[in-house]
This record gives structure tokens, C-alpha cells and sequence, in this order.
């Protein structure tokens, strides 16, 4: 409906507006329900209709790994216990000793093996869980810590959140599917279906007015060993992040929106005269596009700008 439009989200690559919940993965080239994040395990994203497969996919893994650490530590101790410490004399061999030295290495990788899918999977089985209960996923999460950091007037209530119980039941109650449809949400009193995404566009809109233009003074090639030339700790210290090392060019305009010490990310600029046409939305520009060009020879790389990660170095504000 029209009236919705100015209340969600448009995505410029799939040419439509976002549902509540709603991201465009940049991995899969598509906006997923209800986007948790995409896993490469998988090959797939994370979202609403294959979140509960994905949890009880971790879970079996620490379980499954956990009563294999247990009987391969069993096995290694009989084994040290019959060779070292009660003696190779010893009358008969206890159980589940290892008698074979190359079992008992194999036994000893596997053990390390499993006890290394525990602590890393059961780190990550204990992050989605700690979303689940509070009906949330890992991109939710991040934007309600921004919500409630920056100053406002009335206290940001996070709207799907009812309750750790009903927040499960969301999830694991209809057997093998979540409920509902992807599209609309159960939300709490006080709240409506746009609520979410009234501030999703608010916090992208004071990024866009916070951000600052800079100026690449030094090429920067691109992906991750491409910043070996600006020095060994700018290759060392990169971000923590899948979002790409973007190329840059001596010369291009970019604005920044966030960074560290050695890094920053920007988007690359955008004509002014495009920015007037569109009256500073990218969708009124989409939308005037697809009037006059087909779909087929619609560029998008006009309408979505270059984003990702540069060394700071390579750059100057354009006040300097």
C-alpha cells in the first residue's frame, strides 16, 4: 500500500521494499526474512524459516561432541593408566584401553578436535540462544544497542519482545517451521508493525548526516592482502568484519561512517546531480529509472554505490 511506503525500507539491488525485519544479503544478492546473518557452513542464510533447523543444528554438534570428548578422555586415561602408571605387567588390560599407537594418536586428534567444535560452536550456540529468548536476531540486536546509546526523547521499547516463554514458543512450538508468515509480527502493547523500522530509517538517516567526506590521496587495490604496501600493522590490524576491502582510486570522493584506528568504512560518492533528482532518496531515483529503462538494462551500480572498508591513510578530509 502506499501509505506504507514511507514506513519501510527500499533495496536498490532487489528493486522492492523490505518487509519488517527485512535485510538485503549482500552474499546471496536477495533480501531474506527475518535475516540472522549469512552462515557459510551452510552455504545459506540464517533466517526466518530455517532459524530453528540452524539452532538445533548447534546444539547437536556440542552434544554430539561433548559425549565423544568424554569417551575419547576415558579411552586416553586407561590407556596412560596401563602403560604408565600400573605397569605394562599389569594382569589383563582395563577397558576401553587403546591398544594400538596409531589409535591412540587418532584418539588424541580427535579429542582436540571435538574439544574445539565445543568451545567454538557452544560460543555461538550461546549467542543465538540469548537472541532467541528475547525474540531478536545478531543484526537486531546490534541496532537496539545503537537505539539505546544516542539521545532521544522517548525510550526506544524494542517491539517484539513478549516475554522469554512466548518469545520460544514463536520459534520452536509448530514443529518444524517458526510462526507466522515472515511479514507481519505479534508486537507488544504500544507498538505496531513499523516501529522497528521507523528507527532502522532514523539511525540511517543521522548516519548519513553524520558521515564525513573524504578525499583518496593513495590507491588502495583492494581485498584483504591488498594492504600489505601500507604498511605491516595495516595488514595485520584489519577489521573484524566480512564486509569487503573495497578499491579505491587517487582522486574519488567517499564518505565515511565509521572506522578505527587503521581503517575506515565509507561509501563512495555520489553524483550531486543524481542526489537532486532524487531529493536525496536513493528509491525516488529507482522509481524514476524503471519509468524510462527496462529492468534488464537498469544499472544498479548507479543507484547503489561501492561500500566497504580502506586504510585510513589513504585518505584526507576534504576540509584538509
Amino acid at each position: 500500500m502506499d501509505e506504507h511506503k514511507k514506513l519501510l525500507q527500499y533495496c536498490a539491488i532487489c528493486r522492492g521494499y523490505k518487509a519488517p525485519r527485512s535485510h538485503h544479503c549482500s552474499k546471496c544478492g536477495r533480501c531474506v526474512l527475518k535475516l540472522e546473518h549469512h552462515c557459510p557452513w551452510i552455504n545459506n542464510c540464517v533466517g526466518h524459516r530455517n532459524q530453528v533447523f540452524f539452532v538445533r543444528f548447534l546444539a547437536s554438534a556440542v552434544i554430539g561432541c561433548t559425549h565423544a570428548t568424554i569417551i575419547l578422555s576415558i579411552c586416553i586415561y586407561r590407556t596412560l593408566d596401563m602403560i604408565w602408571w600400573s605397569g605394562p605387567l599389569r594382569k589383563g588390560s582395563p577397558s576401553f584401553a587403546i591398544d594400538s599407537i596409531y589409535v591412540f594418536f587418532s584418539a588424541i586428534f580427535a579429542f582436540s578436535f571435538s574439544l574445539g567444535v565445543i568451545v567454538s560452536v557452544g560460543a555461538l550456540l550461546y549467542v543465538q540462544l540469548k537472541v532467541v529468548f528475547k525474540n531478536k536476531t545478531t543484526i537486531e540486536d546490534y541496532i537496539c544497542m545503537k537505539a539505546e546509546s544516542r539521545d532521544r526523547e522517548i525510550e526506544f521499547v524494542y517491539p517484539y519482545d513478549l516475554g522469554w516463554k512466548e518469545n520460544l514458543r514463536q520459534i520452536f512450538s509448530n514443529g518444524s517451521f517458526p510462526l507466522g508468515n515472515g511479514v507481519w509480527w505479534p508486537v507488544r502493547e504500544g507498538c505496531d508493525q513499523f516501529t522497528f523500522t521507523i528507527e532502522q530509517l532514523e539511525q540511517k538517516a543521522l548516519k548519513r548526516q553524520l558521515a564525513r567526506e573524504v578525499i583518496v590521496v593513495r590507491d588502495f587495490p583492494g581485498g584483504i592482502c591488498g594492504a600489505w604496501r601500507h604498511g605491516l600493522m595495516v595488514q595485520i590490524c584489519q577489521p573484524l568484519s566480512e564486509e569487503p576491502r573495497v578499491k579505491v582510486q587517487k582522486g574519488e570522493r567517499w564518505l565515511v561512517t565509521r572506522g578505527n584506528k587503521r581503517w575506515v568504512y565509507g561509501v563512495k560518492h555520489i553524483d550531486d546531480h543524481l542526489m537532486q533528482q532524487n531529493g536525496g532518496e536513493l528509491h525516488r531515483l529507482e522509481e524514476t529509472a524503471n519509468e524510462k529503462l527496462d529492468s534488464k538494462t537498469l544499472d544498479t551500480s548507479a543507484i547503489r554505490p561501492p561500500r566497504g572498508w580502506f586504510p585510513r591513510m589513504c585518505a584526507r578530509p576534504k576540509s584538509e
